[in-house]
């Protein structure tokens, strides 16, 4: 969400007018929620809410979980009930392509207004979720405007996408969808190159209309930062463990040197599976924090307060490709970061090319220990990368844009 949030503040910038078509909140269901970030939109801007057919309600009720799956279904116990076992089957199998889907016909009918009356030189989609693309394919066929699919995260090879345990025919579907999307678009979008190149191999022609917009920061976002606490070493995690993170090594890990540093201290942020939350709760639990979901600003409060940040990328065949926001964040606040992940990815790259971190593929305690430890004694210093402010990023974006409309002129 903040990906095109905060592209629709810096795009008027760069003569580009942002009109936004998004769902009522109050007919949307969510894991969580930030209203703060409602004061990012400018007042002139233009943001149009329809109602929508939530069915999460269904997950939830069927599930008795009570509540919406987090990505990977973080929070939910890695020994799931039949109930949450057939939640995810119906959700994998009849809701195609995903629950958000009773969106579409409310956001279709209010585009097709839109473009009735005014002249758009461009229509974006972003997703997921990737129903959403169905939009764009409706509108590419009725009116002759430019539209970009935008993939902030990969359709069928997502980590989690097996999870809902899809049969042949929800495969198929999932499938033949994602390639009309990827077909019929003008221009796809993505956010590193390894997702650019498995977007592009599912095109029999035209692989070069898949480009690259990397995630980042707005420096706005990091003007007045806090200082680590000087009688501590604090390491910090922002955001979802789920249960296919590659943390078994690293909580081993993690014991040893708690014991070995007591001035040593992590703080998780965010949602955690049970099967992690139950290894966080042997530990020393006055060297540790665990907070649930907390608000951007106190976000960034916490990762400038640390000494250094966790990033974990889950274990898949596709993860080299993983490129969460949050990892541009990090860099922003300048401190030193432990990946633990591919350390052939697209994220592990970027650390190297940022020099703001160490990088192990999680499975050797001992790498893990040694490198916190070094961390611990001799903290690197490191700088911004200013390369990734989004505003910067907005601007390539716009170029993209102008490009398109020349190309596919009204």
């Amino acid at each position: 969400m903040q990906r095109w949030l905060k592209f629709a503040k810096y795009l008027p910038g760069y003569d580009w007018e942002p009109v936004i078509l998004t769902v009522d909140p109050e007919d949307a269901t969510y894991p969580v929620t930030d209203p703060t970030l409602s004061q990012e939109i400018n007042p002139s801007t233009r943001v149009y809410r329809t109602k929508s057919k939530e069915l999460f309600s269904f997950y939830k009720k069927v599930s008795g979980t009570g509540q919406v799956p987090h990505a990977g279904f973080a929070g939910e116990s890695h020994k799931i009930s039949f109930k949450q076992k057939l939640a995810r089957f119906i959700r994998g199998n009849f809701f195609l392509p995903d629950p958000r889907k009773g969106w579409n016909r409310f956001a279709t009918k209010k585009a097709v207004e839109m473009l009735s009356n005014e002249k758009f030189d461009c229509i974006v989609t972003t997703g997921p979720p990737h129903s959403t693309h169905l939009i764009g394919v409706k509108l590419s066929e009725k009116y002759r405007v430019p539209w970009v699919a935008d993939f902030r995260d990969p359709w069928t090879d997502i980590y989690y996408y097996k999870q809902f345990y899809p049969s042949y025919f929800a495969d198929k579907y999932n499938k033949r969808k994602e390639k009309e999307v990827l077909e019929k678009a003008n221009m796809v979008l993505t956010v590193g190159p390894t997702l650019q190149e498995i977007l592009g191999e599912k095109l029999t022609h035209g692989r070069d209309k898949v480009k690259v917009i990397t995630n980042g920061y707005d420096p706005e976002d990091f003007k007045d930062l806090e200082a680590p606490d000087p009688d501590y070493f604090t390491l910090t995690y922002v955001g979802t463990i789920a249960e296919s993170y590659p943390l078994e090594p690293f909580f081993k890990a993690l014991r040893s040197l708690l014991n070995e540093f007591e001035h040593m201290r992590v703080r998780f942020i965010g949602t955690i599976s049970s099967k992690f939350l139950q290894m966080i709760k042997e530990l020393p639990q006055g060297q540790i924090q665990i907070m649930s979901y907390v608000e951007h600003a106190s976000a960034i409060g916490y990762m400038s307060s640390s000494d250094a940040l966790l990033l974990v990328i889950p274990s898949h065949s596709s993860n080299k490709g993983i490129l969460t926001g949050k990892l541009f964040e990090y860099l922003a606040v300048a401190r030193p970061v432990l990946l633990i992940g591919p350390e052939d990815g697209d994220a592990a790259s970027i650390l190297r090319e940022a020099k703001s971190g160490r990088i192990c593929s999680g499975k050797d305690e001992k790498e893990i220990k040694n490198i916190l430890s070094q961390l611990i004694k001799a903290p690197p210093t490191v700088y911004p990368v200013k390369s990734y402010n989004r505003e910067i990023i907005t601007r390539k974006l716009a170029s993209l844009f102008d490009g398109i409309r020349s190309q596919y002129p009204a």
